[in-house]
């Protein structure tokens, strides 16, 4: 299978990003990393972490958020949708991140 159609496919399950690791995992170099970025073709949310794909529903950038944040995980609202709980507030994307975590991710 070609390395960017592997990228993609990891990036469709994550909310549209793929981590550093995983994008050489796949076989896309650090030089052709930096060649996406600096074409727009990738756009870099945070060290290591890059949005290949544009895909913005709420669950999207859930996905996306459990995969830049370490040890994010889905609560509140959204786990509450996720669980299809009636009565409460759909479409936010809220996540739960260790307090020494950075709270820094955008759209979410």
């Amino acid at each position: 299978m070609d390395k960017n159609r592997r990228a993609l496919e990891i990036a469709l399950r994550q909310g549209g990003v793929i981590r550093l690791p995983q994008a050489l995992e796949c076989g896309i170099g650090k030089g052709a990393i930096k060649y996406r970025l600096r074409t727009g073709q990738w756009t870099r949310l945070r060290p290591g972490l890059y949005r290949i794909i544009d895909m913005d529903s709420p669950l999207d950038r859930v996905r996306a958020a459990i995969v830049g944040l370490p040890g994010a995980i889905v609560s509140h609202e959204t786990a509450a949708e996720l669980h299809n709980i009636p009565t409460l507030y759909r479409g936010l994307a809220v996540v739960s991140v260790h307090t020494q975590t950075t709270h820094f991710f955008p759209d979410v």
